[in-house]
């Protein structure tokens, strides 16, 4: 976190500190502005169907300098998001599936109900919420789902997938099913 001027004028937001976020931020913004990100490190995870990932990626020492200079502040929070009941990650993914909460499990995992719908249907609408060209799907194709599992971000732990599966839930969405990091981690999956 980095604090610049004490009273906050404009509050400019990102999900990760990209390059790209950053440069923008320091260019556009004035003294007294503030960046509120969810994660406070990048993380490059990689493609499923192309490059692996690099892990975490440092924010840049200049983009930090350049923050301090214009007196510009910082702050993230990240678990708090992830876990929180009502403006979590997984509830906003629930949400737009127009999803119904059964219940959380271990805190990471929430079960929900959705309106039955079927394997090709949940892939396109994934597909449409987040922009995204393809869906990493795994298992079978089946032509009722009504209880869905929801882990946002890296998902790929496969006790969780088992829970799911065990308690009745027929999909099992997340940002990760499988760890595509360019690491011992990555290569195990």
């Amino acid at each position: 976190m980095i604090k610049g001027a004490s009273k906050v004028e404009r509050i400019f937001l990102a999900v990760f500190p990209t390059d790209h976020d950053l440069e923008r931020f320091i260019v556009v913004g004035n003294s007294g502005d503030l960046l509120f990100m969810h994660h406070p490190i990048l993380m490059e995870c990689g493609d499923p169907k192309g490059k692996w990932g690099k892990g975490f990626v440092p924010i840049k020492e200049k983009y930090i300098k350049q923050m301090k200079e214009k007196i510009l502040s910082v702050y993230t929070c990240h678990a708090p998001l992830d876990l929180h009941r009502h403006l979590s990650t997984n509830m906003a993914i629930a949400n737009k599936l127009r999803a119904k909460l059964i219940e959380t499990h271990n805190e990471v995992v929430i079960y929900c109900t959705i309106e039955k719908t079927n394997t090709n249907e949940l892939v396109s609408t994934l597909k449409e919420i987040f922009d995204i060209p393809y869906v990493d799907f795994e298992g079978q194709n089946l032509s009722n789902i009504q209880k869905i599992a929801i882990v946002a971000g890296c998902g790929d732990v496969v006790e969780w997938m088992k829970e799911a599966e065990d308690h009745g839930f027929q999909a099992y969405i997340t940002g990760e099913i499988h760890c595509h990091i360019d690491n011992d981690y990555g290569k195990q999956k």
